[in-house]
């Protein structure tokens, strides 16, 4: 069974989430809305590596990362100074601006 995937829809979806993490990075609200996004769609991020007609547009592949690094360290806890809550949110804000400009 193969199943197609609305990347507009995603984009749509992506900028949304990404809108109410920058504004409310600590509610649990919107953490749930990044982990079950991140659990359900996280594994497109990969599609390109191993894929040469490169299926996910780049900045969909970036916002997936994006999620995934917000879910794997915690923005709250900020103990990894690679991953600090300064650094996830500039890159938050860079790649929200990457998805509204494409």
């Amino acid at each position: 069974m193969t199943e197609e995937i609305d990347f507009k829809k995603m984009k749509v979806d992506l900028i949304k989430i990404y809108k109410d993490f920058i504004e409310s990075p600590s509610d649990a609200d919107v953490q749930r809305s990044i982990s079950s996004y991140e659990n359900e769609f996280g594994i497109l991020q990969v599609y390109n590596d191993y894929l040469e007609s490169q299926p996910v547009p780049k900045e969909i592949e970036l916002a997936l990362s994006g999620l995934s690094t917000i879910f794997q360290y915690n923005f709250w806890e900020d103990s990894n100074e690679d991953y600090s809550n300064d650094k996830i949110m500039a890159k938050a804000k860079k790649i929200l601006a990457e998805l509204e400009k494409a």
